[in-house]
């Protein structure tokens, strides 16, 4: 619940927690940064589907007349 000005003046943390902290962090934006990649993964699948069956159902076929 503290700033970190008042962790380092107060001398709560040492530069070892704060190591560890930042660590933590960079952590978890990878896994944000994991997530988001499958978001826009399936996204890009669900539009190419969408337009590749929108696509099969609108060819025509036509009879070959020998």
């Amino acid at each position: 619940g503290a700033t970190m000005m008042q962790e380092i003046e107060g001398q709560e943390k040492d530069l070892d927690r704060f190591l560890v902290d930042v660590q933590e962090e960079l952590m978890d934006a990878l896994l944000y940064i994991e997530a988001a990649r499958r978001c826009l993964t399936d996204e890009i699948e669900e539009v190419a589907y969408k337009r590749f069956t929108s696509d099969v159902t609108n060819i025509e076929v036509h009879e070959e007349v020998l």
